[in-house]
């Protein structure tokens, strides 16, 4: 049998995962393709093909591997993402309804299988919750098959496809790491010379940002091997004071007292090394920055 693999996105909430093909067609990379996904058969997109060695290995790693059928139709692309007034008005509905419930949940997202009469309601809880009524209601209401799904924080953050503070996409959306086992604190923050101002710790989900946890070992590395701001730094005959250090652009930048050295300010990491337990700046690589 022809078999060709991919990598797939699925445009729902930005999950990458790898899919194969029975029948021997090939998809380029943009493609949209019917593929099996968590909920049942749906639209998703071609991101790369893969060989047969990268496939076997994704899939001894538990990632989801997952048939492709065919390519997409034009009405199903539309009916399951370009659908918005639809989509709108049966979410405010499903708001409406879980409010004269009296439910404590809030109901973000609807999401229509092309080929079912299957609809995804993604809602957020502080607590377990229980729906029956609910679904029982939404069912009378929109004659579908209707799926809850409680999520997270995080999880609700992957379904919008938007930059982050840095500029890139969302980690927790592109990133193929599983956000939600992050383990993070304050204290990795202070590790790596974040800000003092908490609200800039914080991503659109109003949790710590995922890269702290992936840079984490970056600036573990860079403390133990690297000074650290308020450390001494000896040049010719003065003591040089250190006032920060940026370790992803590997600069450092000193002050002192002394006018034999004040024109320089500004060093590069490499430029440092430490001598009999001192850092000193090793003058022969030095390049002056004034």
């Amino acid at each position: 049998m022809n078999m060709n693999y991919y990598y797939l996105v699925y445009p729902l909430n930005g999950e990458r995962f790898i899919g194969f093909s029975e029948s021997g067609a090939i998809y380029k990379k943009g493609d949209k393709v019917i593929a099996e996904t968590i909920f049942g058969k749906d639209v998703v997109h071609i991101f790369a093909q893969i060989s047969e060695e990268e496939y076997n290995k994704g899939a001894q790693d538990e990632q989801k591997c997952s048939k492709i059928f065919r390519v997409a139709e034009k009405s199903e692309i539309d009916f399951t993402y370009n659908n918005r007034d639809e989509i709108k008005k049966c979410l405010e509905r499903a708001k409406e309804i879980a409010s004269e419930l009296k439910m404590d949940i809030r109901i973000f997202k609807v999401h229509f299988l092309p080929l079912s009469t299957d609809a995804v309601f993604f809602f957020i809880s502080e607590k377990r919750v229980d729906f029956r009524e609910l679904v029982s209601r939404l069912v009378r209401e929109f004659k579908m098959h209707v799926i809850l799904r409680q999520v997270t924080a995080r999880d609700e953050a992957r379904f919008y496809d938007i930059c982050g503070q840095c500029g890139r996409p969302l980690c927790c959306r592109n990133s193929r790491r599983q956000s939600d086992n992050i383990q993070l604190n304050t204290k990795i923050t202070k590790a790596q010379v974040a800000s003092i101002n908490p609200n800039k710790h914080f991503g659109l989900c109003g949790k710590l940002f995922c890269c702290f946890s992936y840079e984490e070992e970056f600036y573990k590395n860079m403390l133990s091997s690297c000074p650290k701001a308020g450390d001494d730094v000896y040049f010719q005959n003065s003591v040089l004071k250190i006032r920060d250090v940026n370790y992803i652009t590997g600069e450092i930048h000193l002050d002192s007292k002394s006018e034999n050295v004040s024109p320089y300010r500004k060093f590069k990491l490499n430029h440092i090394e430490k001598k009999d337990d001192k850092w000193v700046i090793n003058e022969n690589d030095l390049e002056e920055n004034r």
